[in-house]
């Protein structure tokens, strides 16, 4: 380049090069389209660039005039009196070797305060887990000064003022994070909370909804956050109808906000609280009456009025009577102030310590305490019921503890039973309780669930809620595991099983087999459990005897199921249950043309008649072999697929092949291996239709008919690889 000027303009587009650079390697299609625009512009203007100091090179130093008319030689650059140039400027290797040492100083100096950045973001990370929101903001500020292009730090600076109540100075932070990566999730989530901490209902939803276009994944997340704004939008709305109300001089409101200033008197006895409370019951039966009482402070009564927040924070071994009662009248006023009122839900499970003191008092040992524990327990149902009051149970609460103490109570008689099954029953809706519950369910819950099922309930009624909350729990497999490797609750369900049987026409007997049936169900979905071997016979003989005796056809296809569960993987018990007939019935149902009972049934004759010859010749004596072909048409591929394993077994006998010699038996195998979508079942036709053609060339010759050797040799050579 001839001018300095030029040079120090040149690499002034060095950064500009670098953004290209780090665009061009970028994972994102857009993002590397963009930066390929952008590298064809600055392309364009260096071409052009050059061509400008070649044409002014050709204005300072013109071509020699050859005309030959004067060969004097004069030396041009004599008359100049400016600064000596490099001639035509420096070198293209020299340039890009100056270029490469400068992007690579750049580099370094970013990869340097790259490391201090993260270390300062780690401590920052340290404070905000500690609750120092205030530290953490000043740790992510000095991170931001050393890189100003890192989204994480702005957005931990924005979740760090969000917590800070600094809603305006988040709004910011999220605002440069979606400058730097537009596309950047957690900037739109934390700009969500920002809006909504600044009562923008509409901003906040609108970011939500930005957040999940980024991520799709992540639905339910930002549902449940939507939900939480709609909560807060409603809750705004109810208080100023509330409000508006109360001014109006409605009784019911102006009496709760008599009864809380009496509530708030410091010199009176414990007795005077009670009442009080015990009144304000009374006037909690509407939404705008449950929010006047937030309003005018009954929620803050639990951390700021002095007898009931020691009462309440106390073990409840120490407490008198008359604090007993205190505590009584306490959780049946908060439970009548969140019936249909989640806000009062949400703020009362975030008083500090509140949801521990429950436990506390759910789990006391001390006799004499059952009023004070039956009313914790309908607080706790009624929370329950709602889904800002499950997810408070599940953030605040111990689960592990909380459910081992719910099955404690179940064992009892009366109301505290049954809102302990339907605590477990709506808490084991959530999708998180499950995950939750691991830590600990092994020590404290399993103790618990043993003695349950092998002692059962004073109160039979909950008996089938309870036992479908645990199968829902058997669908994890840690917790399945658990179970199953326990000989008490192999032990207990077969036990119930019996005792129930001789119950099963009464509706909460049918109910509760139906349930025991279904957890059962679950329990058998791994066949690894070492334990339940002994109890594999013994559930077979039971279930088998149900389903004669049981007429409902509900109740007897998970009996079928649970003997379909264990027969192909037990050897001894299938070979124990041919013994006793149970092929002859099993062909009975799939006669029968009952599709429900037909699936576990065909299932069942599959392993019966793998391992027992006596087996094999009951079906043909009972007229089982032309059933069995027609199941081949069944549009279950699971039921075709059963079906063909028992032909292929039933097949050995060459005088079942004669016998199939006259039906288009070939032709449907052939449909299905060749249009089947489970690879299993297809080798299970393929291999029916070779034993069918060893056993009767009459098969081999209509296979051949029908081009199957050809249709067999391409599709199985698929299913193979």
């Amino acid at each position: 380049m001839g001018d300095p000027k030029d040079l120090e303009s040149f690499l002034s587009k060095v950064d500009s090069i670098e953004a290209v650079i780090k665009g061009l390697s970028a994972g994102d299609d857009d993002e590397r389209g963009a930066a390929q625009q952008k590298a064809d512009q600055l392309l364009a203007e260096l071409s052009k660039i050059k061509e400008t100091a070649k044409d002014d090179k050709k204005k300072k130093h013109p071509a020699p005039d050859r005309t030959g008319v004067n060969r004097s030689v004069i030396n041009q650059a004599a008359f100049d009196d400016s600064p000596p140039v490099v001639q035509d400027g420096m070198s293209q290797e020299a340039f890009m070797s100056a270029l490469e040492k400068d992007a690579e100083e750049r580099g370094r100096r970013r990869q340097k305060n790259m490391k201090e950045a993260n270390e300062i973001k780690e401590k920052g990370n340290v404070e905000f887990r500690q609750g120092n929101y205030e530290k953490a903001a000043q740790f992510y500020t000095q991170a931001i000064e050393k890189v100003r292009d890192n989204t994480a730090l702005y957005t931990n600076r924005a979740q760090a003022y969000n917590k800070l109540g600094r809603y305006e100075e988040a709004l910011k932070d999220c605002d440069w994070a979606i400058r730097v990566f537009e596309n950047c999730l957690k900037a739109y989530i934390h700009q969500g909370k920002a809006y909504l901490g600044l009562k923008n209902y509409d901003a906040a939803v609108e970011s939500y909804e930005k957040a999940r276009k980024i991520d799709p994944t992540k639905e339910k997340v930002i549902n449940d956050y939507i939900a939480e704004v709609e909560l807060a939008r409603r809750s705004e709305e109810e208080e100023a109808t509330a409000l508006s109300v109360f001014e109006s001089g409605d009784e019911e409101t102006k009496t709760i906000h008599e009864v809380i200033q009496k509530l708030q008197r410091t010199d009176q006895p414990t007795v005077f609280y009670c009442g009080g409370m015990r009144v304000a019951v009374n006037f909690l039966v509407n939404t705008n009456e449950r929010t006047v009482f937030r309003l005018n402070g009954g929620l803050d009564l639990l951390k700021n009025h002095h007898v009931l927040s020691r009462c309440i924070s106390s073990t409840a071994d120490v407490l008198k009577p008359d604090e007993v009662e205190l505590c009584c009248a306490a959780a049946d006023m908060y439970t009548a102030a969140c019936i249909d009122n989640e806000e009062n839900q949400k703020q009362v499970m975030e008083v500090p310590d509140f949801p521990l003191h429950v436990l506390g008092f759910l789990s006391a040992k001390k006799k004499g305490l059952a009023s004070l524990k039956a009313s914790f327990m309908t607080f706790l149902f009624t929370l329950s019921q709602y889904g800002v009051g499950r997810q408070k149970i599940l953030v605040t609460m111990e689960m592990s503890r909380l459910v081992s103490c719910l099955f404690r109570h179940m064992k009892k008689s009366g109301a505290i039973s049954s809102n302990a099954a339907a605590v477990l029953n709506n808490l084991a809706l959530e999708g998180k309780f499950k995950a939750q519950l691991r830590p600990g369910f092994e020590e404290m819950v399993l103790p618990t669930l043993e003695k349950f099922l092998l002692k059962g309930t004073s109160n039979p009624v909950i008996l089938p809620s309870v036992l479908s909350s645990m199968t829902n729990l058997c669908g994890d497999a840690f917790i399945r595991n658990k179970i199953c490797a326990k000989e008490q609750c192999w032990e207990g369900c077969c036990h119930m099983l019996k005792e129930y049987s001789e119950k099963h026409a009464n509706k909460l007997g049918e109910e509760t087999l139906f349930a025991l049936l279904g957890l059962l169900l679950n329990l058998l979905y791994d066949n690894t459990a070492v334990t339940k071997h002994k109890y594999e016979l013994d559930l077979c003989i039971t279930c088998q005897d149900l389903y004669t005796k049981c007429e409902k056809e509900a109740v007897q296809e998970r009996a079928l199921s649970v003997i379909g569960n264990i027969l192909p993987h037990s050897t001894e018990t299938t070979r124990e249950m041919c013994s006793r007939d149970i092929t002859q019935l099993l062909v009975q149902i799939i006669r029968s043309e009952k599709a429900t009972l037909t699936k576990p049934a065909v299932r069942c004759i599959s392993a019966c008649t793998k391992v027992s010859q006596e087996a094999r010749d009951s079906i043909v004596e009972n007229k089982g072999l032309g059933p069995l072909v027609e199941l081949l048409k069944s549009q279950d591929e699971i039921v075709v697929g059963n079906a063909a394993l028992c032909l292929a077994h039933l097949a050995e006998n060459h005088r079942v092949c004669q016998k199939l010699v006259k039906t288009n038996i070939i032709q449907h195998l052939l449909v299905i291996v060749r249009d089947g979508k489970r690879t299993g079942v297809q080798e299970n036709c393929a291999i029916l239709i070779a034993k069918l053609t060893q056993g009767d060339t009459r098969h081999l010759e209509r296979l051949r008919e029908l081009h199957g050797i050809e249709i067999l040799h391409s599709v199985m050579k698929f299913v193979k690889t």
